[in-house]
């Protein structure tokens, strides 16, 4: 499991970077009016030439990736994205703009939500360490919270 998240997490914001990804989609107030969290907003200089930097707890540790893109063909490009060998699962995600997907490994602790409304596309990926307590996975930020940003952004400009 660690090898397949760090390999997750070295190449996507590297083909991300590639995609031209804009990083000013939600604010710390948007997640925390959803989540609960308290985070710090990313800061763009920390991940230059690799995608959006994370948005941080305040103790640090990553909490969430989100990026938009924009064009009629990044939707696909960000799904390609995603590797399959690694996020096995896809689910797609009704009354969430025109289309979109959760994709999942096995676990259920490497996620990462694609959403399209018209030429917008919007990728959020949890950085969390999701702990699995007595046979069930805890996750910090649920598939219903990651769907509620994910229609915050996708209604940003």
């Amino acid at each position: 499991m660690r090898s397949a998240a760090f390999t997750a997490a070295l190449l996507l914001p590297l083909v991300r970077a590639a995609l031209g990804a804009e990083c000013n989609v939600l604010t710390p107030a948007d997640i925390k009016a959803v989540t609960g969290a308290d985070v710090q907003a990313p800061v763009p200089e920390a991940s230059a030439g690799q995608g959006c930097p994370p948005f941080k707890q305040t103790d640090g540790h990553p909490y969430l990736e989100v990026e938009r893109h924009r064009g009629s063909e990044k939707y696909q490009l960000a799904l390609k994205a995603v590797p399959p060998d690694i996020y096995t699962r896809q689910t797609p995600v009704s009354g969430l703009g025109d289309e979109a997907v959760l994709m999942s490994d096995g676990t259920g602790r490497l996620r990462s939500l694609v959403a399209r409304k018209g030429e917008v596309t919007i990728v959020l990926s949890p950085r969390t360490y999701d702990k699995i307590v007595g046979g069930k996975l805890q996750q910090k930020i649920s598939d219903a919270q990651l769907k509620q940003l994910a229609e915050r952004a996708l209604a940003t400009r």
